[in-house]
């Protein structure tokens, strides 16, 4: 209320009302949720004892090891979302990334016994967050003027945290809900929690699609 009063705010938050700062910031909670999600989520299910019917039985370094494919994923195509934009605006590259991090939660949710499942949905989530975290950043640039990009970005990054705070705790009270008296997460815990990620996803999807197409020489344009 105070920002929203007076003549210098350190944020102006009539910005949060432009269809291209609202939408983006949708997605970046909901991508907040998918990412603290799957560091949370993976490691878990791949140290849990092979016993139990559905952990992999892999050590702390292994589990490491198996997020690598996803973190040399974003590190790829967070460069090709670029490209994307320079020729097709930002919506395309956050459109494909979020379908393809909505796939791997799928692919987890049904198929999450084998190694190379995981391994599959893993590096299939990385392509997907790389498209789609440089897609957010660009499509706040291309919205607002430059003098509100510093501001619009934050706001954008604290979303995500904010849906990465929310998630980590609901899946872990999911997990937590359904353990076993050796306190060993049940596999319908894992289960409910991928798929709770894919439809946190599915409400980003729909945001993304109300994006406007418009780019940063349009915005520059008209101020």
């Amino acid at each position: 209320m105070v920002e929203l009063r007076v003549r210098e705010p350190l944020v102006d938050l009539r910005m949060l009302a432009n269809r291209g700062v609202w939408t983006t910031n949708i997605a970046a909670l909901a991508f907040g949720v998918a990412t603290f999600g799957s560091v949370l989520l993976v490691p878990v299910l791949l140290q849990l004892p092979a016993a139990t019917g559905y952990g992999l039985g892999r050590s702390v370094s292994e589990s490491g090891l198996f997020l690598l494919p996803a973190t040399v994923a974003m590190i790829v195509f967070a460069p090709l979302s670029g490209a994307l934009d320079r020729h097709f605006g930002a919506k395309p590259p956050l459109v494909l990334g979020i379908l393809m991090t909505t796939a791997s939660y799928v692919l987890l949710a049904v198929a999450h016994s084998a190694a190379w499942q995981v391994l599959t949905a893993v590096s299939l989530m990385g392509i997907g967050l790389g498209l789609a975290s440089a897609a957010m950043t660009n499509a706040i640039l291309a919205t607002v003027p430059s003098s509100q990009t510093s501001a619009a970005t934050s706001i954008n990054t604290l979303a995500r945290t904010i849906g990465g705070s929310i998630g980590t705790a609901v899946l872990a009270a999911i997990l937590s809900a359904g353990a076993t008296t050796e306190h060993i997460p049940s596999e319908a815990g894992f289960t409910i929690s991928f798929w709770i990620c894919a439809g946190t996803l599915v409400v980003a999807f729909v945001a993304a699609l109300l994006l406007p197409t418009r780019r940063r020489r349009d915005i520059e344009s008209t101020h």
